[in-house]
């Protein structure tokens, strides 16, 4: 694991070859804080377990030469917190980010900027927004409601206009689901009530993700759609593969 902040990530990323790797992973707001999450959700408190081993390095990346880079706010308390969990062979890079707007624009330019410089295939690259909180500040919600939009602005007009992702934060049911947020910019609130309608509080996964299926084709496009968008960060396959998969048995 390689420590950095905003004074040394330039050059550290200078020094690697950014040609070699299967993938390249940016995950914003995903570094480890506690082993269990409780939070209110309608009324109820909802208590998970982490997910931000794998909001830092998903499944799906886990196999492949690849390079994670986690940007968050680290003390030294949560920098040994990562080094003591993550156990991965791929090269893993924290910067220390006191977030603000401005801040994460700067770094997500300079790694835009890299990427189209060295022709990077667009369809390894992914950026991962998981800056969520349980009770946020102003600023906090300031932050949260915002970044998305200006992440967009800067990766407007590149090969990598699509590669925006955003997770679903304390939605029970996509607890550890990521959504491209260029795709469900609008009519997400549509998917979520449907996706209520059909498993309630269950976790979205490949156990119960034939209970999706729905005779009236509107609305099976819609979940296609949206499979076809998404990423469960815990899986190495994507939702919508087995999906498809279920239906040919």
């Amino acid at each position: 694991m390689i420590e950095t902040d905003k004074t040394t990530f330039q050059q550290t990323i200078d020094q690697l070859d950014l040609t070699k790797y299967e993938f390249i992973y940016i995950s914003l707001g995903s570094k480890f804080n506690e082993e269990t999450i409780v939070y209110p959700y309608c009324g109820k408190e909802i208590q998970k377990k982490s997910n931000a081993v794998y909001q830092m390095i998903p499944e799906f990346i886990r196999a492949k030469k690849a390079l994670s880079i986690c940007i968050d706010r680290f003390d030294k308390n949560s920098q040994q917190k990562t080094k003591d969990i993550i156990e991965s062979t791929i090269d893993f890079i924290i910067c220390d980010l006191d977030g603000t707007i401005q801040l994460f624009e700067q770094l997500i330019t300079f790694l835009k900027d890299k990427f189209i410089y060295y022709d990077i295939d667009p369809n390894i690259v992914m950026i991962a927004n998981y800056i969520r909180f349980i009770s946020p500040n102003h600023t906090e919600y300031y932050l949260e409601q915002n970044l998305s939009d200006a992440i967009v602005k800067v990766l407007y007009n590149t090969p990598y206009s699509d590669r925006l992702y955003e997770w679903f934060g304390y939605q029970p049911n996509l607890y550890n689901i990521i959504y491209k947020y260029k795709r469900f910019i609008i009519g997400l609130s549509y998917i979520c009530t449907m996706l209520q309608k059909k498993i309630g509080n269950n976790e979205l996964s490949l156990y119960n993700i034939d209970s999706l299926f729905d005779n009236d084709k509107v609305k099976m496009r819609a979940i296609e759609l949206f499979l076809e968008n998404t990423y469960d960060i815990t899986n190495e396959t994507m939702l919508t593969t087995i999906f498809k998969t279920g239906f040919k048995k």
